[in-house]
């Protein structure tokens, strides 16, 4: 769903985060137990949106009509989906933060889980913008979670289309609440992917 009030330039994406910071991380990566780990409380009303765009009225349309449990159920819409989020900091945000932020959405692997504690996230990837004309106040942080289904995305993403908070992912909703305090501007849109190996790939498979 297209929420987007800027272009993201096509070619400057370079997936890294000061050598540090970039990884992938995939669910059951992590060491701690997932239900040890604290989640921020985030609250329990309805988000308002004043002017939804007409992509959400869509979706929120589609959702009355199934229902808020289907349109959230692991099995909805089966198939490979991603989510890809294009930030941009605040110019007073420090690099320790920046980097607390970073661990923070990679944990989201382990927080983010379902009443009967399935993680509906299947991967996380996140890095910086590669654009070498741009000075680093300027750069953009971008990162792209996958999922399993269609469903397990509307649970995770929640509002502005679910907003019961019965049928949302409260760990994600309080990481989108810190976010919100380090940006200020964001992107977003998903897409299912489309692989096409390259020539290399294509050239083993064939010997």
């Amino acid at each position: 769903m297209l929420q987007s009030r800027h272009l993201v330039r096509r070619g400057v994406l370079s997936l890294t985060l000061g050598g540090l910071l970039s990884l992938s991380a995939c669910s059951g990566a992590w060491r701690h137990d997932p239900y040890e780990l604290p989640i921020a409380r985030y609250s329990n009303g309805p988000i308002a949106d004043a002017a939804p765009p007409a992509s959400v009225e869509v979706a929120r349309q589609l959702m009355e009509q199934v229902g808020a449990s289907q349109y959230t159920s692991p099995g909805w819409q089966p198939g490979r989906v991603r989510q890809v989020v294009l930030l941009t900091f605040r110019a007073d945000v420090s690099a320790a933060q920046k980097q607390a932020f970073a661990l923070r959405l990679a944990r989201l692997t382990q927080d983010s889980r379902r009443p009967d504690g399935r993680h509906p996230i299947d991967l996380i990837e996140m890095g910086w913008e590669g654009a070498p004309h741009l000075p680093p106040a300027g750069r953009h942080f971008l990162y792209i979670l996958q999922f399993r289904s269609e469903g397990d995305r509307h649970f995770v993403m929640g509002p502005p289309i679910v907003t019961d908070p019965h049928f949302y992912d409260p760990a994600y909703a309080a990481f989108s609440a810190f976010m919100s305090g380090l940006i200020v501007d964001r992107t977003e849109y998903g897409y299912h992917p489309a692989i096409v190996p390259g020539i290399v790939a294509r050239s083993k498979r064939a010997s």
